[in-house]
């Protein structure tokens, strides 16, 4: 005696029992989609052949597996667990009856277009969009629906229990950071040199004083001049050279001339930089570098105003990327309240998806 048990589409699976007193096996078998009435049910069992235990072979010698599932499909129903989610499916009442439209609409109505099938769509368990997605699946494993619909992710947990089809649009996270702030000029200004450039010209200044001053003395000590230059002279002779202004009085010895010349030349050459630096920073600034790395936004101080949604989104495809982010969280319970605390807050941070679509 056979006994046949086979799902939608599979090719017929026997489970024989046999003793020594049985001589044959009586094989049987059923072929879904033939007609309206006969699509996926097994209502109509057919005998396929019989096995002869005692000479081993078929007595009709009949192809077990020359049925194959037809092109047409005689109008049987697909019946499609649909998830509202624009824009893959969306849901419009009109009298009472719900239609949807949609990308995933589309889809489903070409391929049932293409296979004669009608398409019955059907609703699941209540609950968040986690909890939905995973009673869609388990409404498939039990077999009350044949397709799930309306933005389900290709998720790798997911393989072992379903075959997802081709995909047609690309989410990437992408987190939205406060744009750099101006730096303000008197702190440019202050960081046009370092801390070592600013002492060495301090240090310069006094040197050349000393030197100027000393040398002025020695000189009219031996020439008799007493028009040498004191020390309050020769300091406004030093800053007016750094300065770039005139001097009320030209040393005239030489080595005051050796010292006044090499002034002039490092007063002319700091002064360049600096003015071009000086007159750049009053143009433009600059701004404070802005977060570009996941790194530099976890070591930040900055709170993550997060949507219910999309926080369980993200926990749920990529628990590791999502504990790895350890900002303060602040939940936002209103969506239009989420992206307002992003402009109202210079240090919050949203979470965003970037969509990419590609042509079927």
């Amino acid at each position: 005696m056979g006994h046949s048990d086979t799902s939608p589409g599979e090719k017929p699976i026997f489970e024989c029992f046999t003793n020594n007193t049985i001589s044959k096996i009586e094989l049987y078998g059923w072929n879904p989609y033939v007609s309206h009435t006969q699509c996926t049910e097994p209502n109509k069992i057919i005998h396929l052949d019989t096995w002869n235990l005692q000479e081993g072979g078929f007595l009709r010698k009949f192809p077990l597996f020359s049925y194959q599932i037809p092109n047409t499909l005689h109008g049987c129903p697909l019946r499609v667990t649909a998830l509202e989610l624009q824009p893959f499916l969306i849901a419009q009442n009109t009298n009472g009856t719900t239609t949807f439209t949609g990308f995933d609409q589309r889809i489903i109505h070409l391929i049932s277009q293409m296979v004669n099938m009608s398409i019955e769509y059907r609703g699941t368990l209540p609950g968040n969009r986690i909890e939905i997605r995973m009673n869609a699946l388990r409404d498939l494993l039990v077999g009350t629906t044949d397709m799930i619909s309306g933005g389900y992710i290709l998720h790798i947990a997911l393989m072992p229990f379903a075959d997802p089809l081709m995909s047609y649009m690309e989410n990437t996270v992408k987190w939205y950071v406060p744009c750099g702030t101006p730096i303000p000029r008197i702190e440019k200004i202050s960081q046009m040199f370092k801390l070592n450039v600013w002492l060495m010209v301090v240090v310069q200044i006094i040197l050349s004083v000393i030197f100027m001053s000393n040398i002025s003395k020695r000189t009219s000590k031996l020439s008799g001049d007493k028009g040498s230059l004191n020390v309050s002279s020769t300091i406004f002779v030093v800053l007016s050279i750094l300065l770039g202004v005139s001097i009320t009085k030209v040393p005239f010895s030489i080595p005051q001339r050796i010292l006044f010349i090499s002034l002039i030349w490092y007063a002319f050459a700091l002064s360049t930089i600096f003015q071009s630096l000086f007159t750049s920073i009053l143009v433009d600034p600059g701004y404070y570098d802005q977060i570009r790395i996941l790194d530099e936004l976890i070591a930040s101080e900055f709170i993550y105003y997060c949507d219910d949604n999309i926080d369980d989104f993200m926990n749920f495809t990529t628990p590791e990327y999502y504990n790895k982010v350890k900002l303060e969280r602040r939940r936002v319970y209103e969506s239009e309240f989420y992206y307002v605390s992003y402009f109202e807050n210079n240090n919050a941070v949203l979470v965003g998806f970037h969509i990419f679509y590609s042509t079927l």
